[in-house]
């Protein structure tokens, strides 16, 4: 997996929490602490680059309005393949919110975590258009 998962050209994310929340590191992080129990997992700077099965991620959609936790849900959306030598073998769609009363970040990151735990089960049976988390 990459170091650093990035967001979709399309996501539409507030500048506020691209700069402050560091959503595509802790997606990264996250999703390696809990596959590495179960899975070979190898981090590596540029996914292009790396070798075997390949978890290629991105971060679609961030929704989170201004006002910290008492604004309402905040959430995330994240899509993937797992390729191996370029041939995808499976693909997700996951999403995760969180409900009010901590901060925008503190928010989004407890929605990330859920996701790298729904990713993290889904690569011990990887299948093709999978719904994970709240994306059932």
């Amino acid at each position: 997996i990459s170091k650093e998962v990035h967001f979709s050209k399309t996501a539409t994310v507030k500048d506020a929490v691209k700069n402050e929340c560091k959503l595509p590191e802790r997606l990264g992080k996250f999703v390696y602490s809990y596959a590495k129990k179960g899975n070979q997992v190898q981090v590596v700077d540029d996914i292009k680059l790396a070798k075997g099965k390949v978890l290629d991620m991105e971060i679609v959609d961030v929704y989170a309005l201004g006002g910290g936790g008492w604004s309402g849900r905040k959430s995330v959306k994240v899509s993937g393949e797992l390729k191996e030598e370029g041939k995808v073998i499976g693909s997700f769609i996951a999403q995760r919110g969180s409900g009010s009363g901590h901060g925008t970040c503190k928010l989004l990151a407890k929605s990330v975590k859920s996701i790298a735990r729904d990713i993290s089960d889904w690569l011990e049976n990887p299948i093709k258009d999978a719904r994970l988390g709240e994306s059932k």
